[in-house]
């Protein structure tokens, strides 16, 4: 499955709007559909608020993140 299918997927999961999760995240909507919709990996700062704001470990959505970098699901 493709990454941006996986963040995709986890936040319609949750039931939550892109708008919700980039409030959440404090990124720009943007940054969301462009990863979504156009494959865009973020920073590795971006994948951990993505993954925090979703309530879910980084590697999750990108299973080669560092492993210094992933959040416990909080």
């Amino acid at each position: 499955m493709a990454l941006q299918s996986i963040l995709k997927e986890v936040r319609l999961l949750r039931g939550l709007p892109i708008a919700a999760v980039a409030v959440r995240a404090k990124v720009g909507p943007g940054t969301i559909v462009a990863i979504e919709r156009h494959g865009h990996v973020p920073r590795a700062e971006t994948q951990v608020k993505l993954a925090r704001a979703l309530g879910v470990d980084v590697r999750k959505i990108w299973p080669t993140a560092d492993q210094t970098d992933s959040p416990t699901a909080a």
